[in-house]
């Protein structure tokens, strides 16, 4: 279920049908040329899932890490570190949270009377703020690493102690730790943060039943799971639109749920339409590739320049704003034209199905498949806004790097796998 073709497939799918649902109104239509280029990377999905599942097939493998897991009883991490690694999230929430109030108040781009109106001043300055001082402070920024990829690891572990059997008090702390990964996500303004933090615990919860249940059992749940996956995406919808003024954008005040919606999830495929009405050949500028705009804006920050990742935004003909998301196409077709549609799809489909492939079936401990599964649910979380916008390619940078490293020296050193017999 969790495999990249049906998560890049439903992000399309479901995009389409809000953007029906407004096309008539904005005055357009979708061109045969978009749809051959969204059927055209798509299909480079399924060929990147089909070859790994073609070696694996050819290889007659087994469920190498069943075994091993089965035996597990508990996975467990030392109290005292959980308590430590609480506080240092905690800090990092706190000085997070000042560093917002400080952009806010330095930019001062609205009257600062409440929290959506400091929200919205701190957004207004990370997108088009030109000073150093409009940054999260360098410090913070590393230590938010740790609180992300603890929580990732913390919910894995709770989740998999949960399948096993655990109770939630014998559990709890294994929750506590995650808290501030929320708040941060909150007040950074942003909504991609939940939607992301939600889809790796539904992988997570899939996973580990798929391990620990037998055959008929699964069946079962996977038949509720599926009621639930619903669930949770409407769930999602309602808190993205709930949120809106609360984080900042005041200018959607109005706005009605659909209206609201589609702008973020139906539009980014019209957006694309129009780019490529007008954008019929491509360039690749290291310094200013929107694919890899992680590497860009770091290479630009070494040279003193701040590059502003936001795309250029998109109008109707009668003025309304169609924001500046494109769909993850706009970026592989910007720098590479069709071979970038085509190709960089391919890859992260094989990079995600390859990770899945090791971790299944060339995993024999559950250390390497604990990191491969979290990796695995760190970066699929990107693929939900596919339709709308990449957040695969465009995060890789040295920070990026710096993350895995932080969740292999954790998952290695902190996770204790307890056996029922040895």
């Amino acid at each position: 279920m969790f495999v990249p073709s049906i998560m890049c497939i439903a992000s399309f799918v479901i995009g389409l049908i809000f953007l029906s649902i407004k096309i008539d109104y904005l005055g357009y239509k979708i061109s045969i040329e978009t749809v051959f280029f969204i059927l055209f990377g798509l299909s480079s999905v399924f060929l990147g899932e089909y070859i790994t599942k073609v070696s694996s097939y050819l290889s007659k493998r087994e469920l190498s890490i069943r075994k091993s897991w089965l035996n597990i009883i508990e996975f467990r991490i030392n109290k005292k570190i959980s308590v430590v690694l609480f506080i240092i999230n905690c800090i990092v929430t706190y000085l997070f949270s000042k560093e917002i109030i400080r952009i806010a108040f330095l930019a001062e781009l609205t009257s600062l009377g409440n929290f959506s109106e400091i929200m919205a001043s701190y957004r207004t300055a990370m997108m088009f703020g030109d000073s150093i001082n409009f940054n999260i402070s360098p410090v913070v920024s590393q230590l938010q690493k740790i609180v992300t990829i603890s929580s990732y690891l913390y919910l894995f572990v709770f989740i998999a102690n949960v399948t096993k059997g655990m109770k939630l008090k014998s559990n709890i702390m294994n929750i506590i730790v995650v808290l501030p990964y929320f708040v941060i996500t909150y007040l950074s303004g942003g909504r991609i943060g939940f939607i992301k933090i939600l889809i790796a615990i539904l992988l997570f919860i899939y996973i580990c039943c798929f391990l620990e249940f037998e055959k008929r059992k699964f069946i079962y749940f996977f038949s509720k799971f599926k009621i639930y996956v619903i669930l949770s995406f409407v769930g999602i919808l309602l808190v993205f639109y709930s949120l809106r003024i609360a984080l900042g954008r005041l200018s959607s005040e109005d706005a009605k749920f659909s209206d609201y919606i589609t702008m973020y999830i139906g539009v980014p495929i019209l957006n694309f339409d129009l780019y490529l009405k007008d954008n019929k050949s491509y360039s690749f500028n290291i310094s200013k590739s929107e694919t890899f705009n992680g590497i860009s804006v770091f290479i630009n920050k070494l040279e003193g320049d701040k590059v502003n990742i936001g795309l250029p935004f998109k109008y109707t003909k009668r003025g309304e704003s169609l924001g500046n998301v494109y769909t993850s196409f706009r970026r592989y077709h910007h720098d590479f034209g069709i071979f970038g549609v085509f190709m960089m799809p391919f890859l992260m489909s094989f990079i995600l199905s390859k990770i899945l492939n090791i971790a299944f079936f060339k995993s024999y401990n559950s250390k390497s498949f604990s990191f491969l599964i979290i990796l695995y649910g760190y970066l699929y979380a990107a693929l939900p806004t596919y339709a709308a916008e990449d957040i695969f390619f465009i995060r890789l940078n040295i920070g990026f790097i710096e993350e895995i490293l932080l969740l292999y020296i954790m998952n290695r050193y902190l996770i204790k796998s307890i056996y029922a017999f040895k």
